[in-house]
């Protein structure tokens, strides 16, 4: 996909030095005369603290009986977008790896060794810890 001058300067903008687009699947309807793609797209920092991200975008092109695209239309998730954009999906998976895993790990064996808790009594302790745990964080972000 090669881009304008405008859209390079854009992505610099936005910490996005390279784009990759990968066709994952095609549909034709003639009856409606729409095309749709699902593409992945796969996204470079120009910043390297900040990781690479990978998402999906649907296109629909609509034509009409000449074959002549009418209108496209670009849809695609923006919250994971957004999320992925600033590093906050990234965040959460080490937060979830590096804190919170070892931590239930550490007080599901705590609670195995003293026999004082049954498995469901754990699993909502941890469940309540991290719904806590993730309202705070994203009061503090958003």
């Amino acid at each position: 996909v090669t881009r304008s001058k405008k859209n390079v300067k854009e992505e610099t903008t936005i910490i996005i030095s390279r784009r990759t687009y990968t066709c994952h699947g095609y549909t034709h309807e003639p009856k409606k005369q729409l095309a749709y793609f699902i593409l992945g797209e796969h996204n470079e920092r120009s910043m390297k603290i900040l990781p690479a991200f990978d998402f999906h975008d649907m296109i629909f092109c609509y034509y009409d009986s000449n074959g002549i695209v009418t209108t496209v239309d670009v849809q695609y998730d923006q919250m994971g977008f957004y999320m992925n954009y600033f590093g906050l999906s990234a965040m959460h998976l080490w937060c979830m790896r590096c804190v919170v895993t070892p931590f239930a790990m550490l007080w599901m064996n705590t609670y195995n060794k003293t026999g004082k808790v049954h498995p469901l009594t754990f699993l909502v302790q941890v469940l309540v810890t991290l719904t806590i745990f993730s309202y705070v964080v994203f009061q503090v972000v958003m």
